[in-house]
């Protein structure tokens, strides 16, 4: 062995191999398989799209849910008159976890992208076989949380809508009983007039008196005299 002879380094370890696309000898089906992936990119673009559409729908109709049910406790039916309570409050609950699940669901695709871009670094860059199906909690997470959105929306959807339904129905009940003569509560219908103290009523007019220089008393000069002056 000579001396001057160098070790060689050993050499990188060659990445792992890639499938590649499927190459056939007939032009049909080479055109078939490119239209396949030409198809398969678009599908993938409009199910990106489609998720998207998906959260802006959920947070602007969850507002417009809430909107709707206040305008109709203002306009419609009162809130002291309101019957089913419960239902209003657990669809604003629904209608607000809804909001905050889509909200906290964008931030998690951020993550979800970002672990993906370091998946791909480190399989094809520092070939590393492990990454190529490592697993991605985030991703899995947003596909989670647009269930638990739509799900909060549909529910909170349908308490508005029976809500709706029930107390116009009871609106229509107790109008229907006011005009037939039937009993009127005085909590919900019309108050009676308040009576009117007598302190507050009419006084009656002043007697004005007559002028100094007049003659007083007239009817006083006709007056007969006293009986012992007549016998004088």
């Amino acid at each position: 062995m000579k001396k001057n002879q160098r070790s060689k380094p050993a050499p990188h370890p060659p990445c792992p191999a890639v499938q590649p696309p499927v190459i056939t000898s007939s032009p049909v089906e080479a055109r078939a398989h490119e239209l396949y992936m030409e198809h398969q990119k678009q599908a993938w673009a409009d199910c990106q799209s489609s998720s998207d559409e998906f959260d802006k729908s959920i947070l602007t109709y969850s507002s417009a849910g809430l909107g709707v049910s206040l305008v109709f406790l203002k306009d419609i039916v009162p809130f002291a008159n309101a019957v089913a309570l419960v239902l209003l409050y657990a669809s604003w609950i629904w209608f607000g976890v809804a909001i905050l699940v889509t909200v906290f669901s964008f931030q998690l695709s951020v993550m979800s992208q970002e672990k993906h871009l370091e998946h791909l670094r480190e399989y094809y860059l520092e070939c590393k076989a492990e990454s190529l199906n490592a697993p991605n909690r985030a991703a899995s997470w947003v596909g989670r949380l647009k269930w638990v959105s739509g799900l909060c929306f549909v529910l909170a959807i349908t308490g508005i809508i029976v809500f709706s339904i029930w107390n116009l129905a009871e609106a229509k009940h107790m109008s229907e009983d006011n005009s037939n003569g039937g009993p009127v509560n005085l909590h919900e219908g019309r108050k009676p007039l308040s009576m009117t103290p007598l302190e507050k009523g009419r006084k009656p007019m002043a007697i004005t008196p007559l002028p100094s220089n007049s003659p007083a008393q007239p009817a006083a000069q006709n007056t007969p005299a006293p009986a012992n002056q007549e016998k004088k």
